[in-house]
């Protein structure tokens, strides 16, 4: 009876609590997803010579005056332009030198918190404002979030685009019908196709996504957000016919990137050698000539390698494909980030929790979360179709985010905790 008198007053005192406004919770995480971002880059001191991979390479050979290539005396489309051109331009105008690398940090890190903005707004067209709080303090404190404005690499750019472009599809579908959200999709991918090759069949995919949704009378509008995306693309592309001799729509790393995933010692992730080409192989690789035309002839040699590969070792195939799957749904315990546990915990946490909100969601995941569910599905048979990276998995993680606050929130309510009134609103 004491117990019950106890439980029956705090009830009491909870209900007289003011319920706090949603707005200023936002504005909580948002300002909490700031200071870790920033206190992450000062922890890590990252801007101190750090790794500017490929995107590098090329910014200095164009710095160099030998144009966008990989190598001096070839011209290149091997990287999609955007992060290339981005770093081009802050090295030429503002040197390379631990403060400009400061600076671009910095911006990455409000582009996190803009993530983290997105993410609640998607929330809030799917779910709740429970939900939604949920998934953006998620996405303000997970490690693999906070850690991304720490690399100088385009991914703190297309996770974003490739978010909102999700966002803006949820939007026009449920809500608006318009011209402002159509024209939104098309420049979030046109942006996201200047990093991502591959974002061509999403841009196709969430056109047709507003056709089917919402009728023949959206033809048109799916129609400008692929002109629009093809309109910021088609300098690139014509760059390429030019250069090249051949109209690479993004890149051309394509069939490279086959091989990786799909010759005889493949480990799933992008760990490759070229010694690993047999004698044929590099007889064929080595004699090609080294004109404008070596990267389209590279990525032509390379995807018959990995298609004759797939066609001569079939079971070798399933098992390889296998792997490729628990390694980027799971985690990688042969990478050397994937072993760190600030990832691989978090990530495997994140992973069995979007589970069970898919499950709990499983009536809506090909109506209302169609967009969100497409893109997952996709980025799992790309991994699978080429090879496993943590930062392929962490470009879809925002979207488990959505399905992990389900779990959360159904979690809580059991429990009994957020569900008496004033702690948090609905």
């Amino acid at each position: 009876m004491l117990f019950l008198k106890s439980e029956s007053y705090m009830h009491k005192q909870l209900k007289m609590l003011p319920t706090i406004a949603p707005r200023k919770l936002l504005a909580a995480i948002l300002l909490m997803a700031t200071l870790l971002r920033v206190l992450s880059i000062y922890v890590l001191h990252s801007y101190i010579g750090p790794d500017s991979w490929e995107f590098g390479t090329i910014a200095h050979n164009m710095l160099a005056g030998h144009g966008f290539s990989m190598y001096y005396d070839i011209p290149s489309a091997h990287m999609p332009p955007l992060y290339c051109y981005l770093l081009w331009g802050l090295w030429k105008y503002f040197g390379e030198s631990p403060t400009t690398y400061l600076a671009l940090e910095l911006f990455q890190a409000l582009l996190g918190v803009l993530l983290v903005l997105v993410v609640y707004r998607l929330s809030l067209l799917l779910a709740s404002r429970r939900v939604a709080l949920i998934a953006a303090t998620m996405v303000a404190v997970w490690p693999s979030f906070v850690y991304l404005c720490d690399q100088v690499h385009s991914i703190s750019i297309y996770i974003l685009l490739g978010v909102a472009a999700v966002y803006f599809t949820v939007h026009y579908v449920q809500v608006s019908h318009s011209w402002r959200d159509a024209i939104c999709i098309g420049l979030c991918m046109g942006g996201l196709l200047l990093c991502r090759a591959e974002a061509v069949v999403l841009l196709c995919a969430y056109a047709f996504i507003l056709i089917v949704r919402c009728g023949r009378g959206s033809t048109s509008k799916a129609l400008v957000t692929c002109l629009i995306a093809l309109a910021c693309l088609a300098p690139w592309t014509i760059r390429n016919c030019r250069v090249l001799g051949y109209p690479i729509l993004v890149s051309s790393a394509g069939g490279f990137n086959l091989w990786v995933g799909h010759n005889p010692h493949a480990s799933g992730n992008s760990d490759y050698s070229l010694d690993d080409l047999n004698p044929s192989q590099r007889a064929r690789w080595e004699g090609q000539s080294r004109g404008r035309e070596y990267e389209i002839n590279d990525d032509r040699l390379f995807t018959s390698f990995a298609i004759n590969y797939m066609r001569s070792q079939p079971k070798a195939e399933i098992i390889l494909s296998a792997r490729k799957f628990f390694f980027f749904v799971f985690f990688d315990p042969t990478h050397d980030k994937s072993r760190r546990v600030l990832y691989y915990g978090p990530s495997l946490l994140l992973t069995f929790l979007a589970f069970y909100g898919m499950w709990l969601k499983r009536s809506e995941l090909l109506v209302s979360y169609l967009p969100v569910t497409f893109t997952i599905v996709f980025a799992v048979l790309l991994a699978v179709a080429v090879f496993a990276l943590p930062r392929y998995r962490i470009a879809i993680d925002p979207f488990l985010t959505l399905f992990a606050a389900q779990a959360i929130a159904r979690g809580v309510e059991k429990v009994g905790g957020l569900r008496q009134p004033g702690l948090l609103p609905v």
